[in-house]
């Protein structure tokens, strides 16, 4: 376990991936990386994203997806809507008000949400086209990628997971949750108020990215790294936290994934935290694209990774 944890230490610090500040100055969005914190983050993390558990109530068995569907009878949008957030999202933000975050002028947008949480979003305006960058549980930003996109004139976007720095909610973990409407319902409101956008994802972040996609067709092109893999692919008792098990209750990932619009899920190959492999490689779905990324060992979005999103990006929708 101490291996682990130093491990996914030495990943969080890598430096072009994240910007560690001095405590008094550190932005609220970014974690701040007391050596206490860090190993609270690294902990929740790795027993709860990366395969979770250890009390005795602990799943013991792989969840069973709750669809027997055919080809004939595939899951839709619609349904998926309902099952994740019933009644639908019809708001936008509460609140905007201007921040300085990373160095740069920005807005915070607060969204009080229907489960009685609150999440905090911040918005580098650049251009017309949109680009959502969530970062899941992790709570840092890929400041290389930020700027990158920032530079070619998208509009940036920066989301954490529920309970995740800013973020605030009436649960002490995820597995206190009982719905996936906190998750995904920030960034559906997000889209309610500025339209279609582009989603990257990493972690936690990664499989939100694949939740949003499937159930909103605003999500144009998007990029999940290292957020989900289907249950067959996974390794023994590799069940993930609550919503890894809730969105597979609804569908196999393999239904949820053919929903994208316009999807390339990229997968670490030897990623020290979580869905390693190349598991995603043996998936056939029409407009859907898998890569993986064997040129690092982290829990990151590389700069391969980057180059790949920037072409993508630049191919299909230069703002």
């Amino acid at each position: 376990m101490v291996r682990v944890i130093l491990t996914s230490w030495r990943a969080f610090l890598k430096p072009r991936t994240l910007r560690v500040y001095p405590k008094e100055s550190a932005p609220p969005f970014v974690t701040k990386l007391s050596f206490p914190r860090l190993l609270v983050v690294c902990g929740f993390f790795i027993l709860s994203a990366c395969g979770g558990g250890g009390s005795e109530s602990s799943i013991v068995e792989p969840p069973e997806a709750g669809s027997a569907r055919s080809t004939e009878n595939p899951a839709t949008r619609e349904e998926l809507s309902e099952f994740a957030c019933p009644g639908g999202i019809h708001f936008g933000a509460d609140n905007l008000e201007p921040a300085m975050y990373l160095e740069r002028h920005a807005e915070r947008l607060t969204y009080s949400l229907s489960s009685g949480a609150v999440s905090i979003a911040y918005r580098f305006n650049a251009g017309s086209n949109h680009v959502i960058f969530h970062s899941g549980h992790l709570g840092y930003v890929n400041e290389s990628l930020i700027n990158q996109l920032l530079d070619a004139g998208f509009t940036v976007t920066l989301f954490n997971m529920p309970l995740i720095g800013e973020n605030i909610g009436p649960w002490d973990s995820h597995d206190d949750m009982s719905s996936l409407c906190p998750f995904v319902e920030p960034v559906i409101r997000y889209l309610n108020d500025y339209g279609p956008a582009h989603m990257i994802g990493i972690s936690g972040g990664g499989w939100t990215t694949v939740l949003a996609a499937a159930m909103d067709d605003r999500i144009q092109k998007s990029f999940p790294v290292s957020g989900s893999l289907p249950y067959d692919l996974r390794e023994p008792e590799d069940f993930g936290d609550f919503e890894q098990r809730e969105l597979n209750r609804f569908a196999d990932y393999r239904e949820i994934y053919a929903l994208a619009n316009d999807q390339v899920a990229i997968q670490n190959r030897f990623d020290s935290c979580c869905f390693a492999g190349k598991g995603l490689m043996t998936i056939e779905i029409p407009g859907w694209r898998a890569v993986v990324d064997e040129t690092h060992r982290e829990h990151i979005i590389s700069e391969f990774a980057i180059d790949l999103i920037m072409r993508e990006l630049r191919n299909g929708n230069l703002p």
